[in-house]
């Protein structure tokens, strides 16, 4: 069950060469592992790899770290299939938190004020709903505020920018399969 020794193995394993479920050590293999050498689903030390990966050198289908490889997101450092922050290439663009910013809940900041409409339905108001008349200066009429900055739409890739992304996305899988993958199967079986 806990095991605490230079070899450990066991449910919860702390040692220099540690083996479980969670894994403390110097070389931790596990589903969730910490140490130097850590191999697991979830893995965290300077040399991480398996799943969601991070470390100083990170190697991970999920991975941040100061150089990281990640199949299918990367941050930091390095290369991966969407990139996130940080001085990464990504085969398929940035995945930034920000993109989704326009799908945010809006926030009462956000919402313009509500008025009570007394006017006949026959009567057209061509005025925005968020313009007050009492707008103060630092506020722009034209826009509401929870209007995305970027309206333009995403260009779709190009032919042979997709087959370079898939291309290169495929060897980080290669990459992460004989770095980790196979590492990972031992750890299941």
């Amino acid at each position: 069950m806990i095991a605490v020794g230079p070899v450990a193995s066991g449910f919860f394993a702390v040692g220099q060469i540690a083996t479980g479920t969670i894994a403390i050590g110097q070389v931790a293999t596990g589903v969730f592992a910490f140490g130097q050498i850590a191999t697991g689903f979830v893995a965290v030390g300077q040399l991480a790899r398996g799943g969601i990966v991070l470390g100083q050198l990170a190697v991970g289908l999920v991975a941040g770290g100061m150089v990281s490889i990640g199949v299918g997101w990367s941050a930091g450092l390095g290369i991966g299939g969407t990139a996130g922050p940080g001085a990464v290439f990504g085969f398929f663009g940035r995945f930034p938190s920000g993109r989704r910013q326009d799908r945010r809940p809006q926030i009462p900041q956000d919402t313009p004020p509500s008025v009570v409409d007394d006017t006949p339905p026959w009567v057209v108001d061509d005025t925005p709903p968020w313009v007050v008349e009492d707008t103060p200066p630092w506020v722009v009429e034209d826009t509401p505020p929870w209007t995305p900055q970027d309206t333009r739409p995403r260009q779709p890739m190009r032919p042979w920018r997709l087959a370079g992304a898939i291309t290169g996305t495929v060897v980080l899988a290669v990459i992460w399969w004989f770095a980790a993958g196979s590492a990972l199967t031992n750890v299941i079986t």
